[in-house]
């Protein structure tokens, strides 16, 4: 899992949305975090497992006072760090998303299984931003956001890396044949945390969906004990989707097992399968049991919605 991600590095501010360069020399204008320095707007990276090919680079603006900035304009660029030819290429536009953030509320405190009590305290926000970006290589790259806001501008220079291949199962991959547990072994509270959970989600495995040809989305979320608070809405999208897809199989397994007991929380193997570094992940999969995409983190409907007809 690619967790090279710099969050905030060289800042400085421009006049017009133009992009420089933040030194003399331009591999150095691309710092790690300890470097960072003071700033009004500033990005917080979403996605942490970049690889050569297609990737969706998703990221929240946050203001001085850590609010989000859901109308900024933010164009982005990138360059290989690597060869010394590090010149940035044209900008793409990145896209604000729209999310659905239900059920928020029903998140509760809990212990971890490493012991670490979590405590839920800040509200997310209601979106983030997403640009495709791809790569052609290995190692790494400069990504660089210029952020227009209500007349400021900042420029955002990203150290990244870009791995050959993720951890977890990516597009072009064959999904892992799961037998995750169903409501024919254990009933709903030890399956989901959930607080308005669908029995769907519950009825078949992952290697049960995958032997009957069909397309599958599988949901890796836990509303009540997610790190970043988002699973809740994840799950929600997920179940929207399926309300209208009775073609596809669709199946939810949450990270953790003791789901009733929050205080003993265990890892779940199921989970484990598929190298999941955090939650929510969900996954596409075609008939023929290849990843189609994969979302780490917040999506929309329509996004999932046009990842599943790609699945066809």
């Amino acid at each position: 899992m690619g967790r090279g991600i710099a969050y905030a590095l060289c800042l400085l501010a421009s006049a017009g949305f133009v992009f420089h360069a933040c030194g003399g020399d331009r591999s150095d204008a691309f710092q790690r975090p300890e470097d960072a320095g003071e700033h009004s707007l500033l990005p917080i990276v979403m996605t942490t497992e970049l690889v050569v090919g297609a990737n969706r680079f998703t990221f929240q603006v946050l203001d001085a006072e850590s609010q989000n900035i859901p109308d900024a304009e933010v164009g982005v660029r990138k360059a290989y760090l690597g060869d010394g030819d590090d010149e940035l290429g044209p900008p793409q536009e990145a896209s604000y998303l729209v999310l659905e953030l239900e059920a928020l509320e029903t998140v509760v405190d809990h212990r971890h299984p490493d012991g670490s009590l979590h405590v839920h305290s800040t509200p997310f926000a209601s979106g983030l931003y997403s640009v495709p970006l791809e790569f052609d290589r290995a190692g790494e790259w400069g990504v660089e956001l210029e952020i227009g806001y209500r007349g400021d501008r900042e420029r955002v220079p990203l150290v990244v890396t870009v791995l050959e291949d993720g951890a977890t199962p990516g597009p072009g991959d064959p999904a892992p044949r799961t037998e995750n547990h169903t409501l024919t072994d254990l009933p709903l509270e030890e399956l989901t945390s959930d607080p308005q959970p669908d029995a769907g989600l519950y009825h078949e495995t992952v290697a049960d969906v995958l032997a009957s040809d069909r397309p599958l989305v599988v949901a890796f979320a836990t509303p009540a004990f997610c790190h970043s608070r988002v699973c809740a809405p994840v799950l929600e999208a997920v179940k929207q989707v399926m309300a209208s897809h009775a073609e596809a199989g669709f199946v939810h397994i949450e990270p953790f097992e003791n789901l009733t007991d929050p205080a003993n929380l265990r890892d779940s193997p199921f989970a484990a399968e598929w190298n999941l570094p955090n939650e929510p992940w969900v996954f596409v999969i075609d008939g023929n049991g290849i990843v189609s995409a994969s979302f780490e983190g917040p999506f929309t409907v329509e996004e999932l919605e046009e990842a599943l007809a790609g699945a066809g």
